[in-house]
């Protein structure tokens, strides 16, 4: 028998599935897999978690090199219920022969259409109009004009799967669309009219920045002081990819001194935000908390994906989206497979 552990979070406090459904279903079908939710919500899984499952799929609790600090036991697989896997060692991962995955797929389309619902929010104001009439302000209503989004250029920072569904969602926009991605491919870019440019290029010419790469060495810090001063004050910055690719100091100092129009921070450099950050006393940034992209339609269809990535391994078989292609030509993980191969 497959076992498989879920991460705790998945629950709410009364022990339900905190939005209804998650995409289990296969699991449910499958008469050689088993599945239960782990017994504590944690930050960090230790090696007496990982220890009685072959599967794992989580969503917030980082996996470090301590949890394999006893080894990895009989795990095979780690299914994260996301794109991002900034919380995950990927090296250790490798190095005790278990693979990693994540759900590009399903991510695509939520993740850039949040960054879309905060372009056409941030430029149409309604922040600041909800909040009038909360007040019964309509007196000054008047001072309150927004801005169209369209013939405006967007500056998209990271041209994957996330950065390049954005730039289809704003074609009818009629928007100049700038991505800065050394990876990118320049024929995708092409046939979606978008130009490739250097970074410094995009921060001074675009009116919406939306960052869209994944958390790195190469992008922690990506977006600092220097990089937001060649941004026009007119503009507004927008990230729902990772916290910490932008300097958040620089960044909160920027929007109190009005250099740049304003933001959209579904994240953070530490989550939760405390209650006490300078940036939830602004009145020119929206913040959601890191559920931007979160619909049920995208809770469903990531577990659909991590399902798949259970039973593909449960028949002896690599799942679809591995991060740590390495861990593929290791003995010791091939030996892992072959186990179930024979079941």
């Amino acid at each position: 028998m497959f076992r498989v552990g879920l991460d705790r979070g998945f629950l709410n406090d009364a022990g339900e599935i905190a939005w209804g459904d998650i995409g289990l279903g296969a699991l449910d079908q499958a008469p050689n897999i088993t599945y239960e939710f782990m017994a504590e919500r944690v930050a960090e899984l230790t090696p007496s978690q990982i220890r009685p499952y072959h599967g794992l799929i989580l969503g917030g609790p980082r996996v470090t090199r301590r949890t394999f600090s006893e080894g990895a036991g009989e795990l095979v697989v780690i299914a994260r219920h996301g794109v991002g896997y900034d919380t995950v060692d990927v090296d250790a991962c490798t190095e005790n022969d278990v693979v990693l995955c994540t759900t590009p797929t399903a991510s695509k389309h939520p993740v850039a259409s949040a960054s879309f619902a905060y372009m056409l929010a941030l430029a149409k104001r309604l922040f600041d109009k909800d909040r009038l009439v909360r007040q019964g302000r309509w007196d000054i209503r008047g001072a309150y004009c927004g801005n169209e989004i369209q013939g405006k250029t967007l500056g998209i920072i990271g041209f994957g799967n996330t950065g390049s569904e954005l730039a289809r969602l704003v074609a009818p926009f009629s928007m100049r669309v700038l991505a800065h991605d050394p990876y990118a491919s320049a024929d995708v870019a092409r046939s979606l009219g978008v130009e490739l440019v250097p970074l410094d290029e995009l921060l001074r010419e675009a009116d919406f920045v939306c960052i869209h790469a994944l958390l790195t060495d190469q992008t922690r810090g990506l977006i600092g002081a220097r990089e937001l001063s060649l941004m026009k004050p007119t503009a507004y910055l927008i990230n729902c990819a990772r916290g910490p690719i932008v300097d958040q100091r620089a960044l909160t100092a920027a929007l109190q001194e009005r250099r740049i129009a304003g933001a959209g921070l579904d994240v953070f450099e530490t989550e939760p935000l405390p209650v006490d950050d300078p940036l939830i006393r602004l009145d020119n940034v929206m913040l959601s908390p890191h559920t931007a992209a979160h619909t049920r339609e995208l809770s469903i269809a990531m577990g659909e994906v991590n399902s798949q990535q259970m039973l593909a391994v449960a028949r002896g078989e690599p799942p679809p989206y591995v991060v740590n292609r390495a861990v593929l030509t290791r003995p010791g993980f091939q030996a892992k497979l072959q186990r179930f191969r024979s079941v």
